[in-house]
């Protein structure tokens, strides 16, 4: 089975990216939304992240409070790099362990192509297994609107987490792929096709 993977910084916009080949037929997996799901109860991953971040990370429910979590994590720019490299080092275990498992349950059905939508794809060192990697990119200031807009915060605390994370020419180096993200949807979309046909006729895609 072949994997795809499509990466980017918060606020780039990969889910437009990842939509475009759900529409043509490729199975997505959401790092996000798997993350998401294994920490909106009191999972073994939610257990371990309180023994690193502190029981305050957590409601009263037993799932992770991750507006909390995340301005413990970019509180101080000084140290954002270092606690969201330890916070990526626990939630990658488990969203990875999980991937491989839908990965099998794609293949069983059928499957010879599956998509990855990962944010932290690098970090994870997801790269390796993946025929080809698509970077999603935008300018410092249009991610920081989009931050601000999509999760209510202030632009500083947005403007923090846009620089623990990598930058444009990171993924520029360092992805088969780039999709420019600074202007409309279509843009993307066409953007977007066009690495869809590239793939097909490279053979990486059917």
């Amino acid at each position: 089975m072949k994997m795809i993977g499509i990466t980017g910084g918060t606020g780039c916009g990969k889910g437009v990216v990842a939509g475009v080949f759900l529409s043509c037929g490729y199975p997505i997996y959401d790092c996000d939304r798997a993350y998401h799901m294994m920490t909106s109860f009191r999972s073994p991953c939610v257990e371990e992240l309180t023994q690193v971040f502190g029981e305050e990370i957590v409601f009263e429910n037993g799932a992770l409070n991750r507006a909390v979590l995340r301005e413990m994590v970019f509180s101080s720019e000084a140290n954002a790099k270092v606690r969201l490299a330890r916070l990526n080092e626990i939630t990658h275990r488990y969203v990875k362990r999980d991937l491989f498992v839908w990965c099998e349950e794609m293949k069983r059905q059928g499957h010879t192509v599956v998509v990855i939508d990962a944010p932290a794809l690098f970090e994870a060192e997801l790269e390796k297994d993946c025929s080809a990697v698509i970077g999603v990119v935008a300018s410092d200031e249009v991610r920081i609107q989009r931050i601000v807009a999509r999760d209510g915060i202030t632009l500083q605390a947005a403007q923090m987490r846009v620089k623990a994370q990598h930058t444009s020419e990171f993924y520029r180096k360092h992805c088969d792929y780039i999709v420019e993200n600074d202007s409309s949807m279509d843009v993307v979309c066409v953007q977007t096709n066009e690495i869809i046909n590239d793939m097909i006729k490279r053979g990486i895609l059917q």
